[in-house]
């Protein structure tokens, strides 16, 4: 799903219908594909879900927090 909303144009008119979104395999969330669909989600609850909480390249905080 996230690489089809990647490719979509107007993929925020989408999003839009959505209050919640989940996240499976989160921890490729700072990848620019996922970035960008997570970074256009304006909805109440984001979840991401993972095996892989720790990350060679340190980037959890990135995964694991939003504003």
């Amino acid at each position: 799903m996230i690489q089809s909303l990647f490719k979509l144009e107007n993929s925020q008119s989408l999003l839009d219908e959505y209050e919640m979104m989940i996240v499976d395999e989160c921890h490729h969330i700072s990848a620019l594909m996922f970035e960008k669909v997570v970074a256009q989600f304006r909805g109440k609850y984001l979840y991401g879900l993972t095996a892989t909480p720790e990350r060679k390249n340190g980037h959890e905080p990135i995964v694991f927090q939003r504003n």
